[in-house]
């Protein structure tokens, strides 16, 4: 609601419609017709959550500094661990 609300203030357009299987597409395609894709990683996701000034308004910066803290400690926590896949594939 937040982000909705902000670009009504900054008078943003909405994109164009882009109803096509993004998994067909290529990057340089998606990149021509200005399609955001979301993060490719959960460390960049936080990064870009963390540096995003939207957020911080909308989490006040106390929150949103927590919030950053609690996420890179649940990437640590999950980096430490050995997923299903990873043992299947490689052991």
């Amino acid at each position: 609601l937040k982000a909705g609300l902000d670009g009504i203030a900054k008078n943003r357009t909405l994109p164009e419609i882009f109803n096509t299987n993004l998994y067909r597409v290529s990057a340089q395609a998606l990149e021509e017709k200005g399609v955001l894709t979301l993060p490719p990683s959960f460390d960049i996701a936080i990064t870009a959550f963390e540096r995003s000034e939207l957020m911080q308004e909308l989490f006040g910066s106390v929150a949103h500094a927590q919030f950053v803290q609690a996420k890179r400690k649940e990437l640590k926590e999950f980096n430490a661990v050995i997923t299903e896949w990873e043992f299947e594939k490689y052991c």
